[in-house]
């Protein structure tokens, strides 16, 4: 992962119309629900891979992160 700042939207997971915002900043990532230990958007669009929940126009930044 490179050194640079990146981001891209994510749906909420049981809600569609609900927005986070996930933040990649060096090896951290952070969403914008706050989780504590945990958080599912991260898990499923950075880890699991998934892109139904991020817009197709965030597609590309979700890959490169």
């Amino acid at each position: 992962m490179s050194n640079h700042r990146l981001s891209f939207r994510c749906n909420g997971r049981s809600d569609r119309s609900e927005k986070h915002v996930i933040v990649i900043d060096g090896n951290r990532a952070q969403c914008s629900c706050q989780g504590v230990d945990w958080c599912s958007h991260i898990d499923a669009t950075l880890r699991a891979g998934e892109r139904y929940m991020i817009p197709e126009e965030d597609h590309r930044k979700a890959d490169l992160a």
